[in-house]
Order: C-alpha cells, then structure tokens, then sequence
C-alpha cells in the first residue's frame, strides 16, 4: 500500500510544482506591469510578484488536494462552486496585498499596506476571476474536461470520421453485489469504484466516455492510445490501484471489486446529438466490437481481451515488455457475422 500512495503523492507533487512554476512565471508578469503603472522598481515588483504567485499557487493545490478533493468530492454543484471560489479569492487576495506590503519592504524598508478603492475593485475583479474558473472547473468534472472542451470548441458540432481506441470495463458478479449490498449502498461503492480508477484512466491519457450502469467507457484518439501502449497501461494501472486498496473495500463492503476489460480500436464516426440534453457520440462497429470483447471475458473465463488488430498497432509502437499475451484465436462475437481474433491479456 505504501508504493502506491507514494507514487500517487509523487506525481501530485509534480503538477503542484509545475503549477508553482507557471504562477511564478505569469507573477513575475504582473509585479513587472504593476511597477511601470506605479513607478515602483521593477526588480522588488517582479520578485514580490513571483513569490506570490508561487505561494498562492501552492494554497490552492494544496486545499484541493487534501482538503476539497476529499470533502466536496460529492458536494452538490452550487455548494462546490461557493466554497472554492471564497477559498480561491480569499488566498489570491491575501497574498496579493501580502506582497504589496513585503514589495515596500524590501524596496522602502518599511511594510506598507495600502487599502483604498483600488483593493476593493482589484478583490471584485479576484472574485469574479474565481467564481467563472469554478464554474468551468465544476462544469468540466460534470460532463469531463475533454468533452466540454469538445463542445466549447465545436469540434464534433458536424460528424467526424477518426479513429480510435475503447475500453469496456466492467464489474464482475454486480447483480450479485447489488442484491447484497442494497439500492443505495450499491450506488456509495459504484462511487467508491469509479472515483478511485480515475486517476488511472486521466495518467494513462484516457477520456471517459460514459458511464453505462456498473461499467464505465474509455477512449483514446488511436495515435494517443497506443502510444507507450497506454490503453494497456490503464488496465494495468486500475489493477495496481485496486489491489492496493483491496482491504479498505473489504472492510467497508465485505468484499473487494473484480473487473473484465475488452479493448478494440478503429474507425468511428463523432459527433454530437440530441437537442434539449446534447452529447458526444462516437457510432461505429468499433464501439460494438470493444463491448463484446468485454463480454466474451465471462466465456473465456479470463480478465483482459483485446483485438489481434490493436495489439498489433501497440507491438509497432515496440512497447510490449509490461504485460504477457496469449491468442485465443478468431471468434465469432455475438451480433457478428465473421471472427475476430482475440488475444488475452495480463501481467505478471
């Protein structure tokens, strides 16, 4: 278990130091704007500028990291949107003034805090900032990040031929798990499950497609998905997650969660339906054949099955040492006229 909060506090700290860097960067930017508009020395501005930028920065991952992503993971949107924009404004106005008064210091040497009518448009403007980021940062968790930028951007407005990748994922005996748990204990561990394979599917590059009861959709633009082959590498990363979390499923349900995953690629078309409720859709044989891979795990008694055809486009990539695959064969998938060659896969 210790590997895995590790690794997983690892790679936060990286995109928190990389977020540090970026408000530093855009801090020093401000301090240097705000020196020419006041006649102030450029160097203390930029400095003070990119310590606040950095500090704040670091306020802010850190409550989302520790604090909001655990405590308003299932708040109601509104509730969300209002706790973290006071939160945001109240930080990046703090400091903001902070650095006013450290920028007198070190320019002056005395710490000067100036508040006038200026403070109070600057903390306005501040909590408007934050109040749209929020909104948009709420509305990408609703309907994802990638399909929101999809809709904003119109790229699926007209249909789109590409190609790409889908995972079923699927879990094992959930009618069974149903019955036992009841209605809504059933839902908290759905919740429970979707919640802790995400950061495996968001590493990995992955977009969730949808959620289709006790399953949820992967896809991946096919260059992106086998690239460092890592449609297999999400597999394989929610396998390590959920092993390592085994005995907290235990001990809160009694029992620890089982999957099935069936992996194809190919062509799809994309675009975006409906009117009242509009969504993303990708249409194609494609999407039906992953589906039943997934399906055909339950037949074949094994984990992860996979096309001959993505397998191959990944084994080009010349990234195969991570995982072990035996060929079943060509089989005939239900709904499908001719065979399609699966390969099963897992790791050592």
């Amino acid at each position: 278990m210790n590997v895995h909060f590790s690794s997983r506090n690892q790679e936060l700290l990286k995109k928190g130091l990389r977020l540090m860097l970026v408000s530093g960067f855009f801090g020093v930017w401000v301090g240097v704007l705000n020196a020419f508009l006041n006649e102030d020395a450029i160097f203390w501005n930029a400095l003070t500028g990119a310590l606040t930028g950095m500090v704040t920065s670091i306020s802010i991952s850190t409550a989302e990291t520790y604090l909001f992503a655990r405590y308003l993971r299932r708040a109601r949107f509104f509730v969300g949107v209002l706790v973290r924009t006071i939160y945001y404004a109240t930080m990046v106005t703090f400091w903001l003034t902070m650095s006013y008064g450290f920028e007198k210091l070190l320019s002056k040497g005395r710490f000067d805090i100036e508040i006038n009518r200026s403070f109070y448009v600057a903390a306005l403007l501040i909590l408007l900032l934050t109040f749209l980021l929020n909104v948009y940062v709420m509305l990408s968790r609703l309907v994802g990040r990638q399909v929101l930028g999809y809709f904003l951007t119109g790229k699926y407005h007209r249909p789109v031929e590409e190609e790409r990748i889908f995972m079923f994922l699927d879990i094992r005996g959930s009618t069974e798990i149903a019955e036992k748990l009841g209605d809504l204990r059933y839902q908290d561990f759905l919740n429970d499950f979707f919640y802790d394979i995400t950061n495996s599917i968001l590493r990995t590059k992955g977009e969730i497609y949808k959620y289709v009861g006790d399953a949820v959709i992967v896809s991946w633009p096919i260059k992106l998905g086998v690239k460092n082959g890592n449609c297999l590498r999400c597999y394989q990363s929610i396998q390590d997650t959920l092993t390592h979390v085994r005995n907290r499923y235990r001990h809160k349900y009694g029992f620890a969660p089982e999957f099935r995953v069936g992996l194809h690629g190919g062509p799809v078309v994309a675009a975006e339906i409906g009117d009242n409720k509009r969504e993303i859709a990708f249409l194609g044989d494609t999407v039906n054949t992953a589906a039943r891979l997934q399906e055909e795990c339950k037949q074949q008694e094994v984990e992860c099955l996979i096309s001959g055809d993505l397998l191959h486009l990944i084994r080009a990539q010349g990234d195969t040492h991570f995982f072990k695959s035996e060929r079943i064969g060509a089989v005939r998938l239900r709904g499908k006229e001719q065979g399609t060659e699966l390969i099963r896969i897992w790791f050592s």
